[in-house]
């Protein structure tokens, strides 16, 4: 994949990465959209359970997010599977609490 940038002086630079680089950049994106549904899950429970929103606490997105992945069936819903991760984790912080 070649990637062309317009530097500040009106110059262009092309950089071609390499297959290892795009497999780098692709995983860490896939990442930022998985911890992104994990916010958003969070805050759904967190609002139908009456809960104060706990989609900000980054660590409860990267555990719930682990979860997901962990678990993941592509034979069970996709929603159904973050509603688990996220519920199973909240329940566990209110225990520690």
């Amino acid at each position: 994949m070649e990637i062309t940038r317009i530097m500040p002086d009106g110059s262009e630079v092309c950089i071609t990465l390499t297959t290892d680089e795009l497999e780098v950049a692709y995983r860490e994106r896939q990442r930022q959209y998985l911890l992104e549904n994990a916010r958003r899950h969070i805050k759904e429970y967190c609002d139908y359970e009456g809960l104060a929103d706990l989609s900000d606490d980054d660590g409860l997105a990267e555990v719930c997010m682990q979860r997901f992945e962990d678990d993941f069936n592509c034979n069970v819903d996709e929603n159904a599977q973050w509603e688990s991760a996220v519920r199973e984790n909240i329940r566990g912080q209110q225990m520690t609490l």
